[in-house]
């Protein structure tokens, strides 16, 4: 059960920083092809809650100007990922609920 819950929140905290990325890539097709891009859309939006007893809340991620100054990325693949997962906003991994089996994740080290 706990390796579940790990793999669960991981799969959760990834999908908010696609949705990250999502929102980087807009921004680029915005700044350097079509200014009009996604313009009636808007920004990618995700739904993020701890568990099923806290309400969910709509977060707008995006990468701060520190994290992508000078083309650069806070991060190259997923085990560079997993180093920085609990120095990332909202990530379960720093915020997830202690009442699970695995409560709070330390992602060096992940349940058998």
């Amino acid at each position: 059960m706990a390796q579940y819950e790990y793999h669960t929140a991981l799969v959760e905290d990834l999908a908010f920083e696609l949705t990250r990325y999502g929102n980087l890539i807009a921004g680029i097709v915005r700044a350097e092809i079509d200014p009009t891009f996604r313009f009636e859309q808007g920004a990618l939006l995700i739904r993020y809650g701890i568990d099923i007893l806290w309400p969910d809340s709509t977060y707008r991620p995006e990468f701060s100007e520190q994290e992508i100054a000078g083309e650069r990325q806070p991060y190259n693949g997923l085990s560079d990922y997993l180093r920085v997962r609990t120095t990332r906003k909202l990530s379960e991994a720093s915020c997830g609920s202690p009442r699970t089996i695995a409560g709070r994740q330390n992602p060096e080290t992940p349940p058998p």
